[in-house]
């Protein structure tokens, strides 16, 4: 009997306290945090810095030195990465984001608190640009009330790097959008080389336009008696169709 009173006592004092914690993360507590949270700013850019002229292209596109694996090497893209700042960062609230990042001291984290703030701001990067991605930044509760709480959510687009924006075609083309380094569309060799065989030579263009019109009329001046039979049955069935009405509805 003893036995089963402090069973019944120890659960009643572990549902109070659940019920207590629970109760600390208040309404007005979270909007006080939500508003808080609101201060934080988190951006992004696409800087350049010239790569190491000792790094060498290995044969998945990355660049290595001799005997040292470079992995947070911006040089994977021709010197583009992309960089998150950070600020206004308290001990309130930490930074989860939804895929691994580098931080100042060459780590891949996807968390930050008020420890990683250097200078009034944490700097964050990556130097993967393979593919257009998403990366989801949440502002969480740091706070013993409302402790792990999802208070803010942002999103940064990380943009696909065009590999042809380096080729030797594009020094003479710099200005055209398919040697952009983040031309949005993805094209293969073959429509790259054709994208600039057309702006070499105008007349494919033309050619092209007039592709169908031009087809067309070899059609008909080819098969222009099959055309004729066509235009003289159809003809001739509209002829008979007028005529039997107009003999049977006087």
């Amino acid at each position: 009997m003893k036995k089963r009173y402090f069973l019944f006592i120890l659960i009643c004092f572990l549902f109070s306290l659940t019920i207590t914690k629970a109760d600390t993360c208040t309404y007005k507590e979270q909007s006080r945090l939500i508003k808080e949270a609101s201060n934080i700013k988190i951006t992004s850019e696409l800087p350049y810095k010239k790569p190491d002229e000792n790094l060498t292209r290995t044969v998945d596109g990355t660049f290595d030195e001799s005997g040292k694996n470079v992995e947070n090497t911006f040089a994977a893209y021709m010197g583009y990465y992309f960089k998150v700042y950070i600020s206004n960062l308290t001990e309130e609230f930490q930074v989860t984001f939804s895929e691994k990042l580098y931080n100042k001291s060459g780590n891949l984290v996807n968390k930050v608190t008020i420890d990683d703030v250097q200078d009034g701001v944490i700097e964050l990067y990556t130097y993967d640009l393979s593919k257009n991605r998403s990366i989801t930044f949440t502002i969480v509760s740091n706070t013993v009330e409302c402790k792990a709480k999802q208070l803010r959510k942002k999103r940064a687009n990380i943009p696909k790097y065009n590999s042809h924006s380096a080729s030797t075609i594009c020094e003479e083309y710099k200005d055209l959008d398919i040697c952009d380094p983040f031309y949005s569309k993805d094209l293969t060799d073959v429509q790259f080389l054709n994208k600039i065989e057309e702006i070499r030579n105008p007349q494919i263009n033309k050619d092209k336009k007039l592709g169908i019109f031009a087809t067309i009329w070899l059609f008909l001046t080819k098969y222009w008696w099959i055309v004729l039979i066509i235009v003289l049955l159809i003809g001739g069935g509209i002829f008979l169709f007028l005529n039997y009405k107009r003999r049977h509805f006087k």
